[in-house]
């Protein structure tokens, strides 16, 4: 019972969401397609070979 009311609950809220605002606002966080905060040693390597080149 209880199991059924979490998995409709979950349904309902799924459906209600708005996904392509939630990917929009995703997509403020990645810079070249790596994300600012996960991959930052990434960018900052590629930010320090950029700046070495001008």
């Amino acid at each position: 019972m209880l199991l059924s009311i979490i998995v409709i609950g979950f349904i309902i809220l799924w459906r209600k969401t708005n996904w392509k605002a939630v990917e929009k606002e995703n997509e403020r966080y990645y810079i070249d397609g790596y994300h600012i905060y996960y991959d930052r040693k990434i960018i900052q390597q590629m930010e320090s070979k950029s700046s070495q080149i001008h």
